[in-house]
């Protein structure tokens, strides 16, 4: 699933938000069943996006192909070239769907244009659920599990408009029209700069992940031989491909509301919740990818992006 607007500007697929229906064809998400879900920035600023796309992709493909049917990517900065890339990968030409360019029958898609000087915007699913066999759906209308992704306000002249877009997308985790929304979760860059940024959420009645299980597990570190932390005991996502001027942050996060159970398991002494994904993974620019026309070598060793990728696994009872 991407979330850029310049994506779905050209998609006729897209509603706006509010036009609900209560289509719900197709199987729907059975309860107790769990579902790996994985957030990533993968960056359009730096250069050569399709072949860091291509590393991002097979990394995950090594990583989850054993869950690929049971598997949701929520994306973030997505740039022409690296959705060409996406659209081209055979792995995801066999296992996903495209929400914000073709939704599959059974899925609601909604586009949902928020306050910003940065065209920030957030995707919206509505995923049907099975109704549980000794219930009575209230009122007629359809369980379904809410799913956004977002790219909220950057830098610190958006501290104020980022508030005010997650606050919008809180009241739209909870709310629906036509529907019975059992739980909701948004997973995404909240580019959360300020220390107060980090108690949003349970303003907001949301549950941050990471902040209910207060340790970040599992880490799954790429092309290194060694785990190092780079900031792990404070769950940071961003800021060590490369180290920069500003200070590592945890940028990207998952959060909830309603009845969303998050696995949990335990490893040793450690309880695994959140997993922080490509750590150290860089892009291979090899000579197929250079083509003909060498490459700088300043963009031969490239990171695969500036940020970690974060995933969970999430049922509802």
């Amino acid at each position: 699933m991407t979330s850029p607007r310049q994506h779905h500007e050209s998609s006729n697929e897209q509603k706006r938000f509010g036009d609900e229906t209560n289509s719900s064809q197709g199987r729907p998400w059975d309860r107790n069943t769990p579902l790996k879900i994985i957030s990533w920035n993968v960056d359009y600023t730096r250069p050569e996006p399709a072949t860091r796309m291509a590393a991002i992709l097979d990394y995950l493909r090594v990583r989850f192909n054993k869950q690929s049917d049971r598997l949701i990517i929520l994306l973030q900065e997505v740039c022409q070239a690296s959705l060409k890339q996406l659209l081209n990968t055979e792995w995801v030409q066999r296992n996903f769907a495209i929400n914000g360019l073709k939704s599959p029958t059974n899925i609601e898609s909604v586009l949902l244009p928020l306050p910003s000087e940065m065209r920030r915007d957030a995707l919206i699913v509505d995923i049907p659920l099975s109704t549980p066999m000794d219930t009575v759906p209230i009122s007629g209308k359809q369980d379904i599990f809410r799913l956004c992704t977002t790219h909220l306000e950057s830098l610190g002249k958006g501290f104020d408009l980022r508030r005010k877009q997650l606050e919008i997308i809180s009241q739209k985790l909870k709310t629906g029209k036509n529907h019975n929304i059992v739980a909701g979760l948004v997973g995404g860059d909240m580019n959360s700069i300020e220390d107060v940024e980090q108690t949003w959420p349970s303003d907001l009645g949301l549950t941050d992940v990471w902040v209910e299980e207060g340790v970040l597990a599992n880490e799954t570190v790429a092309n290194s031989p060694i785990s190092n932390s780079l900031g792990r005991s404070s769950g940071h996502t961003w800021g060590y491909q490369p180290k920069g001027q500003y200070p590592p942050r945890r940028f990207d996060k998952f959060m909830y509301t309603g009845s969303l159970r998050v696995a949990s398991r335990i490893d040793g002494r450690i309880s695994e919740r959140i997993e922080r994904l490509g750590i150290w993974l860089r892009a291979d620019l090899s000579p197929i990818d250079r083509g003909r026309t060498p490459v700088p070598s300043k963009t031969r060793d490239l990171w695969a992006s500036d940020h970690f990728g974060i995933a969970i696994e999430v049922s509802i009872p």
